[in-house]
């Protein structure tokens, strides 16, 4: 294992490259498909999709594109002061290490545009309910966005935030042994509140 992961006074960031190569291709995909409906031209529902496939596409790519000129700060940053996550477009907040009442890994079960997902293994720090209502929730639905459900999972007294590595260039365990490290370091240990 890479030693910036367990040096607990080393900030490491993580970036969005690993989701920019998603969305990206997800980009590409709806364009190919855009333009392959545009030559089959059979009827006006096949001309719309075709249009929407190629502009969604545009949209995509040309935001990733210009993600890639233009970095934006990253999606997750662990310092000596805490862990520090920004929601893309929405907001940024820091959870100071004494605010972490546990860490961990969890299997998460949710619902992602109508469809049950699982993330294994995925690293999360416990904070109380008071917490996150007053830093983190985001009282609008749409800002919010799909899959709320899947980072912010209330258990007991405390909301985990869960930290995905799927999106991050960490995997699960690196993830988990540079949070943990850290929390270790910095935070201290307060009792978990009752449910």
């Amino acid at each position: 294992m890479d030693p910036k992961f367990t040096d607990a006074k080393q900030t490491l960031s993580f970036g969005r490259a690993k989701l920019a190569r998603r969305m990206l291709f997800i980009g590409l995909l709806s364009l190919a498909a855009g333009i392959f409906l545009l030559w089959l031209n059979d009827n006006r529902q096949t001309l719309f999709m075709g249009y929407l496939g190629l502009g969604l596409g545009l949209l995509i790519c040309g935001y990733e594109f210009h993600r890639f000129f233009n970095p934006a700060k990253p999606l997750l940053v662990l310092s000596p002061e805490g862990v520090r996550m920004r929601i893309e477009l929405v907001k940024q907040y820091l959870i100071p290490w004494g605010e972490v009442r546990e860490v961990g890994s969890t299997d998460i079960e949710g619902t992602f545009r109508g469809q049950r997902v699982t993330f294994n293994n995925v690293t999360y720090v416990g904070v109380t309910r008071s917490f996150y209502e007053r830093v983190i929730f985001v009282d609008n639905w749409f800002l919010r966005g799909p899959g709320w459900d899947t980072n912010y999972i209330p258990s007991g007294g405390l909301v985990r935030v869960a930290l995905h590595h799927e999106i991050l260039p960490a995997t699960a365990e690196e993830l988990r042994t540079a949070v943990e490290t850290r929390w270790k370091a910095f935070g201290k240990t307060a009792p978990v509140p009752a449910a």
